[in-house]
Formats: C-alpha cells, sequence, structure tokens
C-alpha cells in the first residue's frame, strides 16, 4: 500500500489562485499547510470561503511579529517536531525559509526542504545585495527550486548549475473554475453590453493611469471600460476619468471574488493587465479559461500563458503609445471572442512539479 509522505507547506496568505494547487499537494502528501499571515495586507480575500474549499489539515499560525513589512514567525521548530514531516516546502526567501535552512545545515532536523518563488525574470535580476546573499544561503541548503517558468529555471540554472529546478506556473484547475461558473450563471452586478475589464489592485504598480490614457484615445469606440478593484488610488483613477469625460463609459467596482469575478471574465471583451511590475497576474489564468483573451504587461510572469494572436498579446506599459496601439490591436484582432478554454497549459502536467523535484534519480 502507497503511503504517502508527510509534507508542511509554510505559506504567507491564502488567494484564490492557490486553493487548487494546495489540493492537488493534498492528494500527493499527508499534508498540513501552515499560513503565517492570513490576512496580510493587500491580500485580503473571502479567507473563510477559501479555506473550506482545501483538502486538507491546515493551520493559522499567528506567533511572532512584522517589522519593516517583513514577518518574523516563531515556532517553526515546535511545528517540525509535532508533524514530523518528510518534506517542506516553504515560500521565498523570508525569515520562515532562512530559519528553515538553518536547521538543514545543521542538522536539527531530518527532511527534504523545497523552496517555492513567485520570481520572474526582472524581479530575479533585481534582487538586493541582502536578499542575494539569503538567496544563496537557502539555495545551497534546500533540495530543490520550484518556480514560475521556464526562463526563470533557465536564470537560476546559470546561478546554480547543480540546484534541482522543476517549473510550475500559477495555474488553477480549469474543471474548478468552470464549475464554479456552472454553479451560478447570474451576475448581481448590473454591467454595460460590451466592456473591457481590467481586474487588480488599484495602485500606480498595476498601470490603470496607462490603461485610463489608452481608453480614452478610442475616439470611436462604442466599448466600455470596467475596472475591478481597491487601492489607494481609487480616487485618483477616478478624477482622471471624470477630467477626459469618461465617466458615462467607466465603471468601477470594488473587489469581487468567487462565481460574481468569474462572470465578468465570461462577458468581458477581453482583459486587460498593464502592470509597471507584476511577479506573476493570476488574473490571467482565470480569464483565458472562460475564453476571455488577455492584453498583458510584458513585464507579468504570467506572460507563459500568452500565445501571441491565438489568446492575446503582450505590450509595453512603459510607452503610452505603443500600449495605446496594442489596446487598437486587440479591439480589430478579437473582435469576436469565443467561450473556449484559451489556457495553452496543463494544470495536471504542471503540478507533478511537486512531486517531481523529490525524486531520486
Amino acid at each position: 500500500m502507497y503511503i504517502k509522505k508527510k509534507c508542511l507547506v509554510f505559506y504567507t496568505y491564502l488567494p484564490p489562485w492557490r486553493v487548487d494547487i494546495f489540493n492537488a499537494m493534498g492528494e500527493m502528501f499527508d499534508l498540513t499547510t501552515i499560513f503565517l499571515h492570513i490576512n496580510a495586507d493587500g491580500f485580503k480575500y473571502n479567507t473563510e470561503a477559501l479555506l473550506s474549499r482545501l483538502n486538507s489539515r491546515f493551520i493559522i499560525w499567528n506567533m511572532g511579529f512584522l517589522f519593516n513589512n517583513v514577518l518574523f514567525r516563531f515556532g517553526m521548530g515546535y511545528l517540525i517536531f509535532k508533524y514530523k514531516p518528510e518534506v517542506v516546502y516553504t515560500h521565498e526567501y523570508s525569515p520562515t525559509s532562512i530559519l528553515l535552512s538553518c536547521y538543514r545545515k545543521l542538522g536539527i532536523f531530518n527532511f527534504r526542504l523545497i523552496i517555492t518563488t513567485s520570481d520572474n525574470e526582472i524581479i530575479l535580476t533585481s534582487h538586493s545585495k541582502i536578499k542575494r546573499l539569503f538567496r544563496k544561503f537557502v539555495l545551497r541548503n534546500s533540495d530543490g527550486l520550484v518556480v514560475y517558468s521556464e526562463n526563470v529555471r533557465e536564470l537560476y540554472q546559470k546561478l546554480d548549475s547543480k540546484l534541482r529546478i522543476e517549473v510550475c506556473p500559477n495555474i488553477q484547475n480549469p474543471e474548478s473554475l468552470l464549475a464554479s461558473k456552472s454553479a451560478n450563471r447570474s451576475s448581481k452586478q448590473a454591467l454595460p453590453k460590451e466592456f473591457l475589464l481590467f481586474v487588480g489592485r488599484l495602485e500606480h504598480v498595476k498601470g490603470v493611469d496607462v490603461l485610463i490614457e489608452g481608453f480614452s484615445a478610442l475616439h470611436d469606440s462604442q466599448l466600455n471600460l470596467v475596472i475591478v478593484g481597491k487601492g489607494s488610488k481609487r480616487k485618483e483613477y477616478e478624477n482622471m476619468v471624470s477630467h477626459m469625460g469618461l465617466t458615462e463609459r467607466v465603471l468601477f467596482i470594488n473587489g469581487l471574488y468567487g462565481t460574481d469575478l468569474l462572470n465578468l471574465y465570461a462577458r468581458a471583451k477581453f482583459l486587460i493587465l498593464p502592470s509597471r511590475w507584476e511577479p506573476f497576474g493570476a488574473v490571467v489564468n482565470e480569464a483565458l479559461v472562460f475564453g476571455c483573451p488577455v492584453l498583458l504587461s510584458r513585464l507579468a510572469g504570467s506572460k507563459v500563458f500568452i500565445k501571441e494572436g491565438f489568446n492575446g498579446f503582450l505590450t509595453d506599459p512603459m510607452d503610452q503609445e505603443k500600449f495605446n496601439s496594442d489596446l487598437r490591436k486587440m479591439i480589430d484582432h478579437f473582435a469576436i471572442r469565443t467561450n473556449h478554454n484559451l489556457m495553452i497549459e496543463s494544470f495536471e502536467k504542471r503540478v507533478k512539479a511537486f512531486t517531481n523535484i523529490l525524486d531520486e534519480n
């Protein structure tokens, strides 16, 4: 009889796009997930509903403190002693990851340590000197690394040719997403007949101002724009829309989750994510599953999901003229959208990274 390996996952919070991966890992391992900051600022979701969807044990662990936006948690040794994991997954090069690496280096516990990271090419190559030192220490005392893309794998392999690396994008199971859509096709929100869609935090890094500027240039278009999200820049963007005379064509909606958000993907002409900085961008996966093409920043890690001309285009949010041209190109190219799944990556294939990384061969 096959006995699952005992596994601990240390993760900060539970975003909607991570539930399917944790559930897949729950099928692979005797899994316990430790959430270290479940209500982290800027990443607050319908946590109770998301936790109810997990198929394995989890713990919300709050022992410790936050200093200068860096999270320090105590009791990691107690948790490892209690659960006696054979495998431990930890995210990024945080104090928790550094502590677990110290345990490995000193031989205090006997477990295999795997690091996961959301680095894209830009983030990886811009790590500060001190982060590079911590990164080097953590990776030297780990057994492998799981990254989001093949490009990032290649960059890490150049840093350490002996490092074991697997690739699993920030991906969701299309079956669970489509099941949510089937459960409730109605929308509580009154929406325009035809609209472009943005979903994300209303902050400078997300490039909403670039989007509004580009949208204002569509003088001959009957399309509307729906902006979904919360953030410190909302009032500024509302004023920007008013100043440009776009109030009747731009709708702001506070953050939506679950079925309400999925219904927007199903109805939108296409999604636009013009981020100036974006580790990944999980909304891209969600949109594509619902047949919604994407105009995506070339700086986003989720560009691995885009096959230009088939399910979207890449654009440059740092060049307004180029963005405006690409926005027009999207409108012309995807004049008629389908409802077919546009994802080019397989969830079942990619989640195998979490067991492949442990192969002895």
